[in-house]
Formats: structure tokens, sequence, C-alpha cells
């Protein structure tokens, strides 16, 4: 804090064990103006597509128990986006 005031965000420590040393890493704020969200991308009834690939077996276990549902004409899944 004495170096940084309140332009310091965040401090890590990581540790090298194979040469023995403690590297400090600092995270600093260079702006900060207003922001405002946009809006949602999707309604929360809305069914949005998710791709997820042919090998990934246990994501489509997931996105199928929960209601999840295969589009033959756009080759998706599809899933009720809760955002």
């Amino acid at each position: 804090m004495r170096k940084y005031g309140d332009t310091l965000l965040c401090v890590r420590y990581r540790y090298d064990e194979a040469t023995s040393t403690r590297i400090k890493t600092v995270e600093l704020i260079v702006e900060k103006k207003p922001w405002t969200p946009p809006a949602p991308r999707y309604r929360d009834e809305e069914l949005v597509p998710v791709r997820i690939a042919y090998a990934e077996t246990q994501l489509k276990n997931q996105a199928r128990a929960a209601q999840g549902t295969w589009d033959s004409q756009a080759k998706f899944l599809t899933h009720k986006f809760r955002g």
C-alpha cells in the first residue's frame, strides 16, 4: 500500500520450489471510469445454441440432463439459458 496507494488492487505470491524463490506480483488500477453493462443477450425463457464437441460425452450428458435438445438443422444442442 505504501508504494502503490489506492491503485493497488491485488498482491499475489508465487513460489518456485525448483529455485527456492518467492515472486511477488501486483495488480494495479490504471484506469477507472463509469460503465453501463450491456443489455442481456438472451431472455430467461429463450433457447440458445451451445456448441459441444462430439467427443465431449460428459458435457453432452450434462446438457441433456438439463433438458438440452439436439437441433438437427443447426447441428447444436439447445439449452434453456438462465442468465
